[in-house]
């Protein structure tokens, strides 16, 4: 699943569902084959909703 940062740098995680639509704090690990940068959450209950 695919996400950006706020600004604009691309970012990927493994599928998680309950990630959809939401903000999520987050630190970047690397820069993968694809050019998408792997993250790792920090806090998985400070979940937001995506305002649009």
């Amino acid at each position: 699943m695919y996400g950006f940062t706020e600004n604009y740098i691309k970012v990927e995680i493994e599928y998680k569902p309950n990630l959809s639509n939401r903000i999520a704090d987050v630190s970047l690990l690397e820069i993968n084959d694809n050019g998408n940068v792997k993250i790792k959450l920090i806090d998985k209950k400070s979940f937001k909703f995506k305002l649009a």
